[in-house]
């Protein structure tokens, strides 16, 4: 028996991948956004956007979903969620415009169904939205890029707000939540928005306090990668903590929470030095392979770039690390390889030249930066790079193998 419509108000990752997994438990899911924003995310086959299961969940699940531009078949649904990812400018300062002008469409509906907030918002947001309170959420989402269908259908445990602590949580929302965890979290409004920035506020001051840790270590005659094991297993850190140098925070989500918790700070006369630490020590890392590039004793290098999304597994450059070293480093000239990405406005520059085949015309090159691995490229550098003994490799990451790195002249790894 196929269960009630679910409506999925603006269409992003964060939403494609909730109405996917409602999918996946046999609810009737309606996508809607305008058109143009549609098209921006499916082409009316597939997903446009890179995700490990997308379009295998949409050819699998597709009798319950549609995607709609006419907000009155919304009409149907008996909960809406409101699903736009924030946007972020440079500095990492959301803009709430397109989320707002979202909930203003649905307010003409002529029945207000349960409206759950997943987006990234502020303390304070889903408490001003003029809706019922007994029929309006905010939920936590804590989704990760290449992970994102996994944790929606598998979460540790699911946050949610209300507009009171006591409320009674027993209408068709938690009976639907419950698909997918027993173990739900309930607190009001405030609670439930600043627990999203409080968890991304944890993982920022993993990131930045590993990255330290590991620039100690290089100083002395000791391995991060002995004393990674040993944190690992130490239960009050686990097995899922991030303590794998990198080149500061990334992807846009961790930088928009730690601007959100300062703009707070700000308003409420509270000391911002911890978060200003945080920010200087990610700018730091962002800058650390400009800093070994400049070390180099040559104007004009020719740089291999493999990988240009901000991660594995995915085709956003949202806040790029790769993309930041490219502008910040124009007097030098490129070749970039990326199999998950198409046209950005980098590659109109004529000092970037796009590879779309590995072959040895890569490796003429003065340095080969490794940000992402994908599966062709260890075999391709092991293969070739004996005759090419001068290049510099640069793995932030360390995603070369310790065997192959050996016999290199010049390696050189965070």
């Amino acid at each position: 028996m196929t269960n009630f419509s679910i409506g999925f108000v603006g269409i992003s990752h964060l939403s494609i991948t909730y109405g996917l997994a409602a999918a996946s438990k046999n609810y009737k899911i309606i996508n809607y956004d305008s058109k143009n924003e549609i098209e921006k995310f499916y082409d009316g086959k597939k997903f446009l956007i890179m995700e490990p299961g997308f379009n295998v969940f949409l050819k699998k699940f597709n009798n319950n979903i549609i995607f709609t531009s006419h907000a009155t078949k919304l009409e149907k649904c008996k909960i809406l969620f409101i699903g736009k990812d924030i946007l972020t400018n440079k500095l990492g300062k959301s803009s709430y415009r397109k989320i707002n002008y979202l909930i203003k469409k649905i307010t003409h509906l002529k029945k207000r169904p349960i409206l759950v907030i997943l987006s990234q918002v502020y303390p304070g947001f889903t408490r001003k939205i003029d809706w019922p309170k007994e029929k309006l959420f905010y939920q936590v989402e804590t989704l990760i890029f290449g992970q994102a269908l996994f944790r929606a259908i598998n979460p540790e445990r699911i946050i949610v707000g209300s507009c009171s602590k006591d409320n009674q949580l027993k209408n068709i929302f938690f009976k639907f939540l419950k698909n997918f965890s027993k173990n739900i979290i309930h607190m009001n409004y405030e609670s439930a928005e600043l627990c999203k920035l409080s968890i991304n506020a944890y993982l920022i001051s993993q990131v930045t306090l590993t990255n330290k840790l590991n620039e100690i270590s290089r100083t002395l005659n000791s391995s991060w990668e002995d004393i990674k094991k040993a944190l690992l297993l130490d239960k009050r850190i686990g097995r899922d903590a991030y303590i794998s140098p990198g080149l500061g925070i990334s992807g846009g989500n961790l930088e928009r929470d730690l601007v959100t918790l300062k703009t707070i700070c700000n308003r409420k006369n509270i000391n911002t030095d911890l978060f200003n630490v945080y920010k200087n020590y990610s700018y730091f890392y962002k800058n650390w392979i400009s800093q070994q590039i400049n070390k180099i004793d040559k104007n004009k290098l020719v740089i291999s770039v493999v990988g240009i999304t901000y991660k594995a597994n995915t085709n956003s450059i949202k806040n790029s690390a790769s993309v930041y070293f490219i502008k910040k480093n124009l007097q030098h000239s490129y070749k970039i390889y990326d199999p998950l990405v198409q046209n950005i406005p980098l590659f109109n520059n004529k000092k970037i030249i796009r590879i779309h085949k590995l072959d040895k015309n890569f490796l003429r090159s003065d340095v080969i930066v490794i940000f992402n691995l994908y599966k062709n490229i260890y075999p391709f550098l092991k293969k070739n790079i004996k005759t090419n003994q001068k290049i510099v490799i640069i793995d932030p990451y360390k995603l070369m193998k310790i065997t192959f790195v050996k016999n290199l002249k010049k390696y050189i790894t965070l």
